[in-house]
């Protein structure tokens, strides 16, 4: 990525997640493999009885500048997810530390997370058929692209998702200079932005599906979600949009205060 990309998206999209306050203790670092790098991951499991399994949650990070380890921005949400009965991961993706590799725009994070659902399912405490992936924007993305690959997955959490990486480059409040190259470069690199796009994958999706999504996010727009939901639904599948008043790109602020409430309530049921 050249130097000039790497400044626009610092300034544009480090809003996409919100820095935690400090890192969450406790947790087990992990390095699982993916096709030709490890997945580093940090595992929070407060299980006392090992002989009764739980419902697992994976956490995914939203973009961040490239010299971050992004994993550490889901590390207090897992910990915090994992006191109320999950055995929660909270994972870096490709294109940071300390996995490496790069940011290709969502086109091998779905793969690497497909098999870190695989390893999740045969952890000691896991229940292999209550897993569970929270994603924010990217992660959101992936999380999605990830239930359309994995049929493990039982539901999926996505806050303002890119679904639709073609009407992203037409509606957003980055630059011209991001849009051509990130969205018009980075993310048609190989892969095509079709085939980044969630909303194309609706039908191999099987997982219950929430959408959280901010009404005034200028960043990605609310229409990717009400697109994705649409889609879902065509094929019949389980999902929902929660549309978050005044709510901007990054879940803070007092817009989003009560959404980690609703997201326990909703996993409660369909998890």
């Amino acid at each position: 990525m050249n130097k000039l990309l790497s400044v626009i998206l610092v300034t544009f999209l480090s809003g996409t997640i919100h820095a935690s306050n400090g890192d969450a203790p406790g947790g087990k670092e992990v390095l699982i493999k993916s096709n030709d790098l490890n997945v580093f991951g940090v595992l929070y499991d407060e299980s006392t009885n090992e002989v009764k399994k739980r419902p697992a949650l994976i956490f995914l990070h939203g973009w961040a500048p490239q010299n971050v380890r992004a994993g550490e921005r889901g590390t207090y949400t897992a910990k915090k997810f994992s006191k109320s009965g999950y055995v929660t991961l909270a994972v870096t993706m490709r294109g940071w530390p300390d996995t490496g590799g790069d940011d290709l725009c969502g086109w091998k994070q779905p793969q690497d997370i497909s098999l870190v659902v695989d390893w999740l399912k045969k952890q000691a405490n896991v229940d292999p058929n209550r897993i569970g992936i929270v994603g924010h924007s990217q992660g959101g993305q992936v999380a999605l692209l990830t239930s359309a690959l994995n049929k493990s997955i039982k539901s999926v959490v996505a806050y303002y998702p890119v679904t639709d990486i073609s009407l992203w480059s037409k509606k957003t409040d980055l630059p011209k200079e991001a849009v051509d190259s990130y969205i018009n470069g980075v993310c048609a690199y190989k892969a095509s932005q079709e085939d980044r796009s969630p909303v194309f994958k609706a039908e191999r999706i099987n997982a219950n599906v929430l959408l959280m999504h901010g009404e005034d996010d200028q960043r990605v727009p609310i229409e990717h979600s009400e697109i994705m939901l649409t889609a879902l639904l065509k094929f019949n599948k389980k999902a929902q949009l929660h549309r978050i008043k005044k709510g901007h790109h990054g879940a803070y602020g007092q817009a989003w205060e009560g959404s980690e409430l609703f997201i326990l309530n909703y996993l409660n049921q369909h998890l």
